[in-house]
């Protein structure tokens, strides 16, 4: 796209995850790009080496000291306890995958 269409979407933050704070909860909302999907099946399992995952259609939960991760299967999540934008998209990155 950049080079036949003259489009930066990742510059423009079309592709690009957001990662905003939900007010007074000591918890970040990630937003992954329009469109993304994930395979929740297999990131449960390989969450179920390092906590106790809680499965749901179409969700997961799971705590990992000091953050709980709800994810969903569009690859929006909830990270709870992180103590700053920066250290939610540590967590995601870490648990769901960049």
């Amino acid at each position: 796209p950049a080079c036949v269409e003259g489009t930066w979407e990742f510059l423009g933050g079309a592709r690009t995850r957001r990662i905003v704070e939900l007010c007074g909860r000591d918890t970040f909302q990630v937003l992954p790009p329009p469109g993304a999907r994930i395979d929740l099946e297999g990131i449960a399992d390989r969450l179920d080496a390092l906590a106790d995952v809680q499965r749901s259609p179409g969700l997961l939960r799971c705590d990992i000291a000091p953050h709980s991760l709800t994810l969903f299967s569009d690859g929006r999540a909830l990270v709870r306890g992180a103590a700053s934008l920066d250290d939610a998209r540590t967590v995601y990155d870490r648990l769901v995958g960049g």
